[in-house]
């Protein structure tokens, strides 16, 4: 329960930062998965040889190892751009046309939208 508290903040952050990116989603629902699966596959192959206990083993790491890493990106994006280049930066269909042209995209700051300008 507690991983899951402490988890959940920071996971809800980077989905709202990054709600087009399919490594976010699928890391999530991944993660998700193997947490609550890890009794049932500790119950069934915990006392099972060598290749057969690497099923029980705490998974859940490897989806977290790619949060972090495109929660790395997301940093060093947001250090080297504005937030007009940011804006730019999401694939999403309001900035798609736009991505890595900066000064083609503004930034609406009340509500956070993206819109091409050309």
């Amino acid at each position: 329960v507690y991983g899951g508290v402490v988890l959940l903040v920071p996971s809800l952050l980077l989905l709202d930062e990054a709600t087009t990116s399919t490594t976010v989603h699928l890391s999530l629902a991944v993660g998700y998965l193997l947490t609550w699966t890890t009794l049932i596959r500790y119950s069934a192959f915990g006392h099972a040889t060598w290749p057969g206990s690497l099923l029980a083993a705490p998974w859940t790491v490897v989806p977290l190892i790619a949060l972090t890493v495109v929660a790395q990106r997301l940093i060093r994006v947001h250090d080297t751009a504005g937030p007009a280049q940011l804006a730019s930066v999401d694939t999403g269909p309001l900035g798609s046309n736009s991505v890595g042209k900066p000064g083609n995209t503004t930034l609406i700051a009340d509500e956070g939208v993206a819109h091409d300008t050309e």
